[in-house]
């Protein structure tokens, strides 16, 4: 059985470096992992699937796993859920910069290159005879779980049974996380956002109000889809909100360089309607350092950079979508606001044209890390 066992291993390593092997030549060649052409979306995107993967997780309370995530080489913003309801989550942060430049680089490679991780998770069963009075900082779901305590049967039921109401215990485990397998999930619900934003993009000439994002995507199925056909993902309204700010902000930088030339005065009143501001609100927690002196100087300066980061008008956190409309209707002029409004265009349709064959060829190039991971690991059988 040993012998059939190595020759087993063998079998599967040859394989692989065949599929190693003829992968790139029908892929990627050997072109340089990047994400689509231009950065900021590739950002944007990779955030929110983030964020939508958190949100998953937290539905089906994987809570560890979901915390794990969300703090994943500390990015610039929480990224972690706010709860509603046993049943309902939100994403805490809808706004843009969560990630940067390096994120959009090195993330999911290094999430495939990351070794498992083991928690001892600890939690306490049994209901208690004392109605909750603390349920964090949120009044409304603290009202709704002391109205809950009062009238739903499934409260009163837990209330009179004679095992549950005045016995507590702890239960403890060990949890482990897997960083390639939670890649997989990541790269996933990506690949779904890019096929929604290929459609949703172009439909951004024709929003006029915040209640336009959802009319769009409410009944816009997504043939081919990466979960079900016709399904959307559960922010797909929100994630066109952002998409939205993201393409108006790079229309108006755009935009500056050229009026910089052609008309001063209109230059200085879009550089004034974007003027940034210096904030830490709603940006990242500290990282934890590691013990190299290296990786914690690393770890600083990219905590620094997300802790201190101009915020313009358009890129800040905001609950109410609809902030790029506003923001264009409050512009000094009609032409100049026509001015963006035609760039915003351009640049959507664009990133329409090139977002999903840019992430379809990114993940086959991450395939192949994780094979590469998988050929490695199968040699340490060996």
């Amino acid at each position: 059985s040993r012998v059939l066992k190595r020759a087993q291993i063998k079998m599967r390593r040859s394989l692989l470096w065949c599929l190693l092997f003829w992968w790139p030549l029908f892929a990627l060649g050997w072109m340089e992992l990047r994400g689509p052409t231009d950065v900021p979306l590739s950002q944007l995107l990779l955030q929110r699937a983030v964020q939508t993967q958190v949100m998953y997780l937290d539905d089906f309370h994987d809570e560890m796993k979901a915390e794990w995530l969300a703090t994943y080489q500390s990015p610039c913003a929480d990224l972690s859920t706010l709860r509603l309801s046993n049943r309902e989550t939100i994403p805490k942060f809808h706004g843009l910069d969560g990630m940067t430049e390096y994120h959009a680089a090195q993330y999911l490679p290094s999430l495939i290159r990351g070794e498992k991780v083991s928690y001892a998770v600890e939690y306490k069963v049994g209901t208690g005879m004392k109605a909750p009075n603390d349920l964090g900082s949120n009044p409304e779901v603290a009202a709704r779980a002391k109205v809950m305590w009062g009238q739903d049967p499934g409260f009163a039921s837990r209330r009179r049974n004679p095992y549950l109401a005045t016995s507590e215990r702890r239960i403890e485990y060990d949890e482990i996380i897997d960083p390639s397998r939670v890649a997989q999930l990541v790269m996933q619900t990506r690949q779904q956002l890019a096929k929604e934003w290929e459609v949703d993009l172009r439909r951004l000439p024709d929003i006029k109000d915040e209640e336009d994002y959802s009319y769009f995507t409410k009944n816009a199925p997504v043939h081919g889809g990466t979960f079900e056909d016709d399904v959307s993902s559960p922010l797909r309204a929100a994630n066109l909100d952002l998409c939205d700010r993201l393409a108006t902000r790079h229309a108006a930088l755009s935009l500056l360089a050229t009026l910089q030339r052609t008309d001063p005065k209109q230059c200085h009143q879009l550089r004034k309607a974007l003027e940034c501001r210096v904030t830490d609100q709603d940006f990242g927690a500290a990282p934890d350092y590691d013990d190299d002196l290296s990786n914690e100087v690393i770890a600083s300066l990219r905590a620094a950079t997300c802790n201190v980061v101009k915020i313009d008008a358009l890129g800040g956190h905001h609950k109410r979508r609809g902030l790029a409309q506003r923001w264009l209707h409050d512009l000094p002029s009609r032409e100049l606001a026509a001015k963006v409004a035609r760039r915003r265009t351009q640049i959507a349709h664009r990133w329409a044209d090139i977002i999903r064959l840019a992430v379809e060829k990114e993940h086959d190039a991450l395939r192949r890390i994780l094979l590469e991971k998988q050929v490695a690991s199968m040699e340490g059988l060996i």
